[in-house]
């Protein structure tokens, strides 16, 4: 014959033991909807700084692509008065 899942054992339950752990857990005082409020926020401000840093890096990218040029065109030009 086969044993129901735990095996037979008693487990014993100490009700008072289990109020004091839960009384010494730390207090949350954000509600649900607090919670949820935060947590958008908090990716609204991630998207915000995701795409400022992709404007600055192709910002970035183009001042570099037009000062390599204006080096190349001034050291490209012949010099005539030598």
């Amino acid at each position: 014959m086969t044993q129901k899942r735990g095996g037979g054992r008693v487990v014993a339950l100490d009700a008072l033991a289990a109020e004091e752990r839960y009384a010494a857990e730390p207090i949350d005082p954000l509600t649900p909807d607090r919670c949820f409020q935060r947590h958008w926020a908090l990716g609204m401000i991630d998207t915000a700084m995701n795409t400022l840093r992709e404007q600055w890096r192709d910002l970035l990218k183009q001042q570099v692509a037009a000062t390599s040029t204006s080096r190349r065109r001034r050291t490209s030009r012949p010099n005539w008065r030598r």
